[in-house]
């Protein structure tokens, strides 16, 4: 085993096997059975990739995964640590998780579901007051502008500009979408967002988890406890008033149930669908960056 890696297991842990577990786009995923000093044994989650997106990448969900994990601790599977590869020639950094077996046909009860997630958004506070996180994380490969901001429409535009901008990059530049999204950043974003702050409103930085799409939650086989994983996290309007299930196959009924169980929408209550419509760009900008030839067709719809 690799010496960092051995590093971040409990002291005098011995490997057993190590077997693929799941599947990932960008990282390759192992689960550890590992020797105790107690002679007990015990599994643990390896997540490896490569180059400065790959450290980017494990040091976002390491960071983001211990934000969650201090104010939830059994919504997400405790994190270890992370670090660069000793032994491999290329750079090669990790994440060492607690492994936890999912139920493999089971979805969560959405209302328990909704309720655990509004509890994390509820109680996860920003340590300054102001939006964004202390390291970079990232969506998929993509990198999320967490810079710190004290006003939302300021820090949501930079996201957006970032995520558009590796768009633009991978794909090319669509004199379109550009025309669109300088009307959005210089016109709608400042419109819709800062409503939310204006005429005596105040909005509260949650923490968020940052892709929380029907992949990314589940439940645990052994506790039965809902689980999320895969975090990307960054303090925000919470969980971007679920901008992400607008297009997601399963999950756009879960915005009005969202809504019903945490008091209804921010306001102005009536701009709602506005807003997520705005925030859903993000998404798909972030799914066309990162998807190859089927992301790039995301960005017509």
């Amino acid at each position: 085993m690799d010496e960092a890696v051995l590093e971040v297991l409990p002291k005098g842990a011995q490997l057993l096997s190590s077997e693929k577990a799941g599947s990932s786009d960008w990282t390759m995923t192992t689960c550890l059975s590992v020797l105790l000093p107690d002679k007990s044994t015990k599994r643990f989650f390896l997540k490896a990739a490569e180059g400065e997106t790959g450290k980017t990448m494990l040091c976002g969900e390491f960071t983001a995964t211990t934000e969650i994990h201090k104010v939830m601790p059994t919504f997400i599977p405790k994190p270890y640590g992370w670090g660069k590869m000793q032994s491999t020639s290329k750079d090669t950094y990790f994440f060492i998780g607690e492994f936890r077996r999912l139920e493999p046909d089971q979805r969560p009860d959405k209302t328990a579901f909704l309720k655990r997630l509004i509890e994390l958004h509820q109680t996860g506070t920003s340590p300054n007051g102001e939006f964004g996180f202390s390291v970079e994380t990232c969506d998929g490969a993509v990198p999320h502008d967490v810079t710190w901001q004290s006003n939302w429409g300021d820090f949501y535009a930079r996201l957006l500009q970032r995520v558009a901008g590796i768009d633009a990059d991978v794909n090319g530049h669509w004199e379109f979408l550009d025309t669109v999204l300088a009307i959005t950043y210089s016109r709608v974003i400042p419109r819709l967002l800062g409503a939310l702050s204006s005429s005596g409103r105040t909005l509260k930085p949650s923490l968020i988890h940052g892709d929380m799409c029907e992949s990314n939650y589940g439940v645990d086989a052994d506790t039965h406890e809902i689980i999320i994983w895969d975090a990307s996290s960054y303090y925000a309007h919470f969980e971007m008033e679920m901008g992400v299930w607008r297009w997601a196959s399963l999950m756009p009924s879960f915005i009005q149930a969202y809504l019903d169980l945490c008091g209804g929408p921010s306001e102005p209550a009536e701009e709602f669908d506005d807003r997520n419509r705005l925030y859903s760009v993000k998404t798909k900008l972030n799914f066309s960056a990162d998807g190859g030839e089927e992301g790039k067709k995301m960005r017509i719809v």
